[in-house]
């Protein structure tokens, strides 16, 4: 089986408060995960890493890209949210 695996790393420097919210949002939705996809996550030093690894078939490709505009829009609306409050 060819596996494909592709990482996020989210980091921002210098605001370690930013980092740590958005890993406490995301980390509820990758408590469950279907038996052909498998996400790690990784908090360290302010950097929050998301891995995700799944084979190279069709439907697994389909479900990281999914996973990964999930994640990228979660962390949008946080960043517009924090925009607003820091105001």
């Amino acid at each position: 089986m060819n596996e494909s695996v592709i990482k996020v790393k989210i980091s921002f420097k210098n605001n370690e408060k930013l980092t740590d919210s958005i890993m406490k949002s995301l980390h509820p939705d990758n408590l469950v995960t279907p038996p052909y996809l498998e996400i790690n996550e990784v908090f360290t030093h302010g950097e929050y890493a998301i891995i995700l690894k799944g084979c190279l078939e069709s439907k697994v490709v389909n479900s990281m890209r999914q996973t990964i505009d999930e994640i990228l829009a979660i962390i949008n609306m946080i960043l517009k949210a924090e925009s607003i409050l820091s105001r």
